[in-house]
């Protein structure tokens, strides 16, 4: 939750470039992506899916 009220703190502030932007952009992938590489080998099946239906969908 932190990191999203930070993440939300940033764009209002519209300073994407000020000095704490890398560190809240860092927490809001921490938050949200994993990388553990046995968690992205886990995911990935469900991508190439999700793609693949978007993809031929178009």
């Amino acid at each position: 939750m932190q990191a999203l009220r930070a993440d939300a703190v940033l764009h209002a502030s519209g300073a994407p470039t000020s000095s704490d932007a890398a560190e809240i952009r860092a927490l809001v992938r921490a938050a949200f992506a994993d990388d553990d590489p046995e968690w992205i080998e886990a995911c990935w099946p469900r991508f190439h899916s999700v793609m693949t239906a978007a993809l031929s969908a178009s």
